[in-house]
C-alpha cells in the first residue's frame, strides 16, 4: 500500500478502519 501523507485522525467511520495511520 502507497504511504499516504499523515491524515489527520478523520472522524472514524472513513475507510479509515482498514488502515487507521
Amino acid at each position: 500500500m502507497a504511504v499516504l501523507p499523515k491524515r489527520r485522525r478523520e472522524q472514524a467511520g472513513s475507510h479509515n478502519r482498514n488502515r487507521p495511520f
